[in-house]
């Protein structure tokens, strides 16, 4: 396939018809004349046809020099100034445009055969330009279009001429140059804008200085005012004031919880007993196992004062309650460093080991805090506050999780740290084979919880 044809029409003289070379392409949105200067530019196009309140399809295509109008006193290289001038002067209009114009409803194309031989082909459905046509091509390559055209709209309608287009000749079809908005100022205004736009970078300039003066009169008095490590400790007392410990007294409280559980409700045998760390409260729970005379009745009867029952399936009932936790909050300064801690406190769990199962404690691992933030310009953008280098007194505090197994009575030996916090307390109540013995125990007990360092 080959370029594009400009065919000068004799009546109106002045008028030519562009055949092939037309980039076609659908706009979608309310601008399209914005739109359509855009696609030119980026075509790089020396001509194009905006799209408008009628048509969706801008086209674009790049002529030769000497259809430009710009500098009309300079003869076009290789077009004789006569030439030249009568090229500029002539209107420009798109035959696919003219064949969309005329058939705006259905699939149609043309296939016309030019003087050199070549062929003409344009399709159009519902006056919308098919992509891939309006080309100039050999007579087997028109072929190929006519087929595909047919095979895609077998309804589609062959014409074999245009016909009369002066009629079609308007703005809707017609070519424009694609001119940047200079060529389109007289020198004198590009003076003048020149000229302003110099006082204006000026003025820029002079502004950018200042701004970045005041700027850096900011930075100086933010180190003054703000005290990061202020910040950082109220932000760590916040931290501590959502933290609640319960130490020795906690477990003690706890353990008499579960204790207090009774083995049998109604004729229901119990299973086991949990109690979970919740804010202010523990969320307990007991689980039964019904006996041969025990009904969801006989449950819900004997179960003690407070508690909720519910059952699963025909032979596991549950009662849940909650009980009042007497907790402290963690005070910073009443932490444990972790090398006294591992002398302390380990030591004295270690006494205990031979009592319990097993014993799980975590190696200390610093808590992750969210840094402050302040508004350096008082309009309500933050900006984080550096942690700062001489932390002492804001160090940030750290972890150790502990979970245990044993029996349920080693939890009433068992040292706790005044800073943990018991995650859940949990006992089951195994078979019959059991043979108590130091580790082992018909009830068996399962602990963890979090222990809080410096």
């Amino acid at each position: 396939m080959t370029d594009f044809r400009i065919i000068e029409l004799q009546n109106p003289t002045d008028c030519c018809v562009v055949m092939g070379g037309v980039k076609w392409k659908t706009l979608i949105g309310l601008d399209k004349a914005k739109q359509s200067i855009r696609i030119a530019k980026d075509d790089k196009a020396s001509h194009y046809l905006p799209a408008d309140q009628y048509s969706h399809m801008v086209g674009t295509i790049h002529l030769p020099a000497e259809f430009k109008t710009k500098g009309n006193d300079q003869k076009a290289k290789g077009v004789s100034a006569k030439a030249s001038n009568v090229k500029r002067k002539r209107r420009l209009y798109s035959a696919a445009a003219v064949f969309a114009q005329i058939h705006t409803t259905g699939a149609h194309l043309v296939k016309l055969q030019l003087e050199d031989g070549l062929w003409w082909v344009v399709a159009v459905h519902e006056a919308v330009i098919v992509k891939g046509t309006d080309v100039l091509c050999t007579d087997v390559e028109a072929d190929n279009l006519v087929k595909g055209f047919l095979r895609a709209n077998p309804n589609a309608v062959i014409v074999a001429e245009l016909g009369d287009i002066r009629p079609y000749l308007n703005v809707h079809t017609e070519l424009v140059e694609a001119k940047s908005a200079s060529q389109s100022v007289p020198n004198s205004v590009k003076l003048l804008v020149l000229g302003a736009i110099a006082i204006f970078a000026l003025n820029a300039a002079w502004d950018e200085w200042q701004k970045r003066q005041r700027a850096a009169a900011r930075t100086v008095q933010q180190t003054l005012v703000v005290d990061s490590r202020a910040e950082w400790g109220k932000a760590l007392d916040k931290w501590a004031n959502g933290i609640e410990l319960d130490g020795p007294t906690g477990l003690t409280a706890v353990y008499g919880l579960l204790s207090e559980i009774p083995m049998d409700v109604g004729g229901w045998t119990l299973l086991s007993g949990e109690c979970v760390s919740k804010p202010k409260v523990w969320r307990c729970s007991a689980t039964y196992k019904s006996g041969p005379f025990a009904d969801n009745r006989s449950f819900n009867q004997s179960m003690p004062e407070g508690w909720s029952a519910n059952w699963v399936g025909l032979d596991l009932a549950a009662g849940t309650w909650d009980a009042v936790a007497a907790r402290t909050v963690l005070v910073r300064s009443r932490l444990i460093e972790v090398k006294d801690f591992n002398l302390n406190y380990i030591s004295a769990l270690q006494r205990v080991l031979p009592a319990f199962r097993q014993v799980d404690l975590k190696p200390a691992v610093e808590i992750t805090l969210q840094p402050p933030v302040f508004s350096p310009k008082g309009n309500g953008e933050m900006v984080k506050v550096p942690y700062p280098a001489d932390n002492k007194g804001i160090e940030l505090p750290k972890t150790q999780l502990l979970t245990l197994s044993g029996p349920l009575r080693s939890v009433a030996v068992l040292p706790l740290a005044e800073t943990m916090s018991i995650t859940s307390v949990k006992f089951d109540v195994e078979g019959r084979g059991v043979r108590p013995d130091l580790r082992t125990s018909v009830i068996t007990a399962n602990l963890v919880g979090v222990i809080y360092v410096k």
